[in-house]
């Protein structure tokens, strides 16, 4: 492969025929299962943070009702005895200071436990997501270790590249290689990239198109990207 080649055009990962079989090895992916339990744990942790909610709100009313507390309001306990209830049973019945703290202490303690109830929901989805993820890293294992080859390939023809440039010039008795010799050698070998400055490369369309589904139907998988970092 000439030199030039790696110099023409935007980067972009190249495009192979493993890459048709892509689509194939992701669709035979099941979510069904993990997305109804993600949905579940979901719901869960929205309703746990939800009646927590509520319970610390009712127990700030409490706490706000102690503050201000100086005992039964009289003209309930009368409408009580009026209506019905005998003053001993009325008296019996009414609220304490007491009473209202422990009301406002069992209230945070529950507003406690339903936190803990949402928090553990929520890792435990994570932790489903995690699984689907891992189940689309295996489905693709074949592609990758493909891609890794083309890879380790291309690099190989580079090198053989500017060995073989090296070689004419040393006959040649040139000490100085010319510039895309020297960006490709850094390119291969260093830091420096022999496309220059490159913080992205494109993914090619048909990867894309391939992945795409697949991340609509898993609720646990992140966008398909259509550029990757060049690092």
């Amino acid at each position: 492969m000439a030199i030039a080649d790696f110099l023409k055009g935007a980067p972009t990962m190249p495009k192979n025929d493993t890459n048709t079989g892509l689509a194939t090895a992701v669709a035979a992916i099941d979510f069904d299962e993990t997305n109804a339990e993600i949905d579940r744990l979901e719901t869960e942790r929205r309703t746990a943070n939800a009646k927590a909610d509520e319970a610390q709100a009712e127990a700030q009313r409490l706490a706000e009702q102690i503050r201000v507390w100086t005992g039964p309001d009289p003209e309930a306990l009368a409408d009580a005895v009026l209506s019905g209830g005998s003053a001993a049973e009325v008296a019996a019945a009414a609220p304490t200071r007491e009473l209202l703290v422990e009301r406002r202490d069992v209230l945070l303690a529950t507003a406690a436990a339903l936190r803990d109830r949402a928090e553990r929901a929520r890792r435990a989805g994570d932790d489903v997501r995690a699984l689907q993820r891992q189940a689309l890293y295996d489905a693709c294992a074949g592609f990758l270790s493909e891609q890794a080859k083309i890879q380790t390939k291309a690099s190989q023809e580079l090198l053989a590249a500017i060995a073989a440039a090296d070689a004419v010039r040393e006959l040649a008795g040139f000490n100085y290689a010319d510039a895309a010799t020297s960006k490709a050698r850094r390119g291969v070998t260093g830091a420096a990239s022999i496309l220059g400055q490159v913080d992205r490369i494109r993914v090619p369309d048909d990867v894309i198109a391939a992945l795409k589904p697949v991340e609509a139907r898993a609720k646990g998988l992140r966008p398909v990207p259509v550029t990757v970092p060049n690092n």
